[in-house]
């Protein structure tokens, strides 16, 4: 970052040199602090939208801004070779200073966006399917190897369980699949995954169905072209969906009357450790939270009609 800066600094004084430095001003360091500061961040913006910052009118503005001339920049940069006070270098690294305290700030703001959305998310997620055990011992019992869920809601699909192979299944290279399907049977989100024998293995997934996808499929083994017989058990199958984080967030706001200002994302504010992941959330813990919602909805309601009632005795 330190490269970068003085970087612009060159470019804008050399660009400068041919305007002279006749009856200009010198920049107080902490204003050309923030005046390279933000020379930085247009820079850098400049660079990721891919535009040329071959002339200085990106930067005259923001002298402009300040009440200075180009002038008054250059006359500020060769001023600081006779200055034996301060160096160049401490206004270069006030500038790194306060663009990390920047970048910081908005790192907080993002993880209290995210913190936001897990818990809405968490709060709104619902159990679609669940298997406790699955055995298969023969290979006509193969068939409970495959499973369907109907998919009739934009989203995600947190699909988790656990296998176990036996020693005694001697069928090598194994491998389980998954995949949706449209209403037209067009087969989407094909996914094939090596299995290992020998040790209890959990597994992990996220599904987001394609648009137009009405079915999921996942099958757990394929015994397709083996001979020997099987020894697999299949347990934990957990199957949740995950609205998406808008619909999560209304749906927060309806029942605890909490709606985060992310406007901006300047007036966010979270309390709490943000840095933990939040768990999802049990039925019975939901259902707890509805609870006192509505029993809160009803006091209120309840004391409305009290002070109503007060008033019509009043009159």
């Amino acid at each position: 970052m330190k490269h970068v800066i003085r970087n612009i600094l060159f470019v804008v004084a050399v660009a400068l040199v041919a305007v002279g430095c006749s009856k200009s001003e010198v920049i107080p360091d902490r204003e050309l602090e923030k005046i390279t500061r933000e020379m930085f961040l247009v820079n850098a913006y400049a660079q990721a939208q891919s535009i040329r910052t071959d002339s200085l009118d990106i930067y005259t503005p923001i002298l402009e801004k300040y009440g200075y001339t180009q002038d008054d920049f250059f006359n500020t940069l060769a001023n600081f070779q006779k200055r034996k006070s301060a160096r160049l270098s401490d206004v270069i690294e006030s500038t790194i200073a306060s663009l990390e305290s920047m970048a910081n700030g908005y790192e907080q703001k993002l993880r209290n966006l995210n913190y936001i959305d897990s818990l809405a998310k968490a709060m709104c997620a619902k159990e679609v399917m669940s298997v406790d055990k699955i055995r298969v011992r023969r290979l006509r019992d193969t068939a409970k190897l495959v499973l369907s869920l109907p998919i009739r809601d934009v989203g995600e699909y947190v699909i988790s369980y656990n296998y176990h192979i036996d020693t005694l299944d001697k069928n090598t290279h194994l491998q389980s699949t998954q995949w949706t399907l449209t209403a037209d049977s067009v087969r989407n989100h094909y996914l094939r995954t090596s299995l290992t024998h020998g040790e209890r293995k959990n597994y992990k997934t996220i599904l987001r169905p394609k648009t137009g996808a009405t079915e999921y499929f996942i099958q757990f083994a394929d015994y397709a072209k083996r001979e020997d017989k099987p020894y697999i058990t299949i347990d934990s199958l957990r199957i949740t969906y995950i609205p998406p984080s808008e619909e999560a967030l209304a749906h927060m706001d309806s029942v605890l009357s909490f709606k985060p200002n992310i406007v901006l994302c300047d007036s966010v504010e979270v309390y709490g450790s943000l840095d933990a992941v939040v768990p999802m959330l049990s039925r019975d813990s939901l259902a707890a939270m509805e609870k006192r919602a509505k029993e809160a909805a009803e006091a209120k309601e309840k004391a409305k009609k009290r002070s109503k009632n007060r008033s019509k005795k009043t009159k």
